[in-house]
């Protein structure tokens, strides 16, 4: 449990905001309910924490800008911090399968500038741990999301999530994009 304390007390000093679809589980809550907590991905720019509670299970994404490059980037362009924080809800509203956001967070006045997200963890397996994975419903699924101008830029197998009754859900949306139409070269 040392993990999730040490992360608790870097998350300490952070804005955070609750999704209205989460308005009731908070940050402390999830941290006071712990029973596991790893490290997914470990890199210098982002971590991504699987936290198991008894109340469910998370995955937080929290990215450090370290580098001067990203730090203009995310000052000229302020909006793609919370590109896939708002790319879940408009998902949602379509009534496409997503990951759920619950909550997200930022801290300004220390360096390493750095924000997380929150989510639900998915039940289900990722495409690619399916042994024979399912061609003509991957195309229709992907077929529909082109219909409705939805494109995924970066759609591969780890970010298909296959749930027990079989639908397919996306997760990491930071590079979904929606547009009115979708070029014919971007379809299915």
């Amino acid at each position: 449990m040392k993990l999730i304390n040490k992360l608790h007390e870097e998350l300490s000093s952070f804005q955070t905001e609750n999704s209205p679809v989460f308005s009731n589980i908070s940050l402390n809550t999830i941290f006071r309910n712990s029973v596991d907590c790893k490290i997914i991905k470990n890199t210098e720019k982002r971590q991504v924490f699987y936290i198991q509670t008894s109340r469910g299970e998370y995955f937080l994404k929290l990215s450090h800008l370290i580098r001067t490059k990203d730090r203009f980037r995310h000052y000229i362009l302020p909006w793609r911090r919370w590109a896939e924080w708002r790319n879940l809800h408009k998902l949602m509203m379509l009534g496409i399968e997503t990951a759920e956001p619950v909550i997200k967070g930022e801290r300004w006045e220390q360096r390493p500038k750095s924000f997380f997200i929150v989510t639900k963890k998915v039940d289900g397996i990722s495409l690619s741990e399916q042994s024979v994975p399912d061609p003509e419903n991957l195309g229709k699924f992907f077929a529909s999301l082109h219909l409705r101008g939805i494109y995924h830029a970066d759609s591969h197998p780890e970010n298909i999530i296959i749930k027990p009754n079989g639908q397919l859900c996306l997760i990491d949306v930071q590079e979904v994009y929606t547009l009115g139409r979708l070029p014919k070269w971007l379809r299915v």
